[in-house]
């Protein structure tokens, strides 16, 4: 489902207009009024100008750049307005043409423009709104209106309904709890145009008369900017030192990404500091546009670890250990039937067979025991999994089907799996590769052949080397890549 290269789409919704249109790279896709010329997408609504604004690729990114419109481009909460600038634009990305009066309300003339990568029909579902519905229930029940499938979801997670003219939204106390545009919801809301709620790991984004929501193994953007950690340096009293430098990097739903670094450059500094386990100095960790860095719940929620050295208790079952953790893990209103359901399909994602299932712990191999500690976390369905040296102590073979059971659980399930790493064996099986130098500083993002070529080596231990040598140039140049991404 996610194994795509930079090709995306837009989903239009104005007054007169509903489509869904490819764009392809290589091209610039002019949008605008006009139907002469060379505007590529035309609109029939009179507050978009003639000849309005672009979309355009390049390399693995895609930017909107508004072409000195009349009213401007608003690109999630930004307003784009006789600027001569292009937009980085990210899986998710809203935008809107309005003028700023009705911006946030019905407005008939408004256009809203979400931009999203890969295929609409296998990541989204929509739900028309009818008029004469009073209320509309939402959860992981198949009871409910809007049916989420997921077991982050509560089996009655919030319901919408009409106060007057206005669209309301309540949460019904729902153990993950419900996210307006970012903020949490504590009580009922209004919901506007273009307004996004997530519930448990789903996405829903307000259109007007339709909902339209990610499919559960849509996957999450990881969004990490200015990330760092300073402490006490010990070999120098009273000073400070930075192991982590001003970490800034973007990945998509869906990646196999390698986080690899000599000895000290802060490779587990980076995972420990998205994760929570020690705390950064600056920064934020976004998750689909959520800060999470401060708070311990969304943390777990969102993220998934795998230690190097796992937990398991050797004499229970892999079913008994699984359930065990299922029920600190899942929600509470998880009941047993579903909780087993929910562990058997985990199983099978790891190509675990039925025997492994009533084994003891301690007489499973390295790589079937690896895969239950994976199991562990992945039944709750954290959107986002760090792995420390999984691979650790696993002969070749072992290895590589394991990187290849991670890179098909990343494709095919959504899930953003990131590998801190010190081996290089299967490194071309990775879609990202992330490579620190020393103090913490980030000094490529990108494919792994892009690595490579942009180091000028043909052997990925020699990157080691260059990186080790001019940490300061590459980190630099990787810092300000990244910046402009990200926006």
């Amino acid at each position: 489902m996610n194994d795509r290269s930079n090709e995306a789409n837009i989903l239009i919704v104005g007054s007169t207009t509903r489509k869904i249109v490819a764009l392809h790279s290589g091209k610039r896709w002019v949008i605008g009024r006009s139907a002469e010329g060379d505007v590529d997408i035309v609109f029939d609504e009179s507050i978009v100008s003639r000849v309005h604004g672009e979309f355009y690729s390049e390399g693995e990114d895609w930017y909107y750049h508004d072409l000195n419109s009349s009213n401007g481009t608003f690109i999630d909460e930004y307003h784009v307005y006789h600027e001569d600038i292009a937009v980085p634009l990210k899986d998710g990305t809203v935008l809107r043409i309005d003028d700023e009066r009705s911006l946030g309300k019905a407005h008939s003339a408004g256009i809203l423009i979400y931009f999203f990568y890969g295929n609409f029909e296998s990541r989204y579902d929509s739900f028309p709104l009818n008029k004469g519905q009073s209320e509309i229930t939402i959860g992981r029940a198949k009871q409910n209106d809007i049916v989420l499938d997921t077991i982050t979801a509560s089996r009655k997670h919030g319901m919408l309904y009409r106060d007057g003219g206005r669209l309301m939204y309540k949460d019904l106390g729902s153990t993950s709890g419900t996210y307006l545009n970012s903020v949490p919801v504590s009580a009922p809301v209004e919901i506007t145009p273009k307004d996004v709620l997530i519930a448990g790991n789903i996405k829903l984004i307000y259109t007007g008369d339709m909902f339209i929501y990610t499919k559960p193994d849509a996957g999450s953007y990881l969004t990490i900017k200015e990330l760092s950690r300073v402490v006490n340096d010990s070999d120098r009293k009273g000073q400070k030192k930075t192991i982590l430098n001003d970490v800034n990097v973007g990945i998509q739903e869906g990646k196999l990404v390698a986080v690899l670094g000599g000895s000290g450059a802060g490779k587990t500094t980076f995972m420990h500091c998205v994760i929570g386990y020690e705390k950064a100095t600056s920064g934020t960790v976004e998750v689909d546009g959520i800060n999470i860095l401060n708070d311990e719940k969304l943390i777990k929620d969102k993220i998934g670890y795998v230690p190097q050295d796992d937990l398991l208790r050797p004499n229970l079952t892999t079913i008994k250990t699984l359930d065990y953790i299922g029920r600190i893990r899942l929600p509470k209103d998880v009941n047993a039937e579903d909780r087993k359901n929910r562990i058997i399909s985990t199983l099978r994602d790891l190509d675990l067979p039925e025997d492994v299932w009533n084994s003891q712990i301690r007489k499973l191999s390295g790589g079937q025991r690896k895969r239950v500690s994976v199991a562990s976390e992945l039944i709750s369905d954290p959107p986002l999994m760090f792995l420390d040296e999984p691979t650790s102590g696993l002969d070749p073979e072992t290895e590589t089907k394991f990187v290849r059971l991670m890179k098909r659980l990343a494709h095919n399930n959504g899930k953003t799996m990131i590998v801190v790493t010190h081996t290089i064996r299967n490194i071309m099986d990775f879609d990202i590769v992330l490579f620190f130098g020393p103090g913490g500083k980030l000094c490529f993002s990108g494919s792994p052949q892009s690595a490579l070529n942009y180091f000028g080596v043909t052997d990925f231990v020699d990157i080691y080397d260059r990186a080790s040598k001019n940490t300061d140039v590459y980190s630099n140049e990787c810092r300000e890549k990244n910046r402009r991404r990200l926006g």
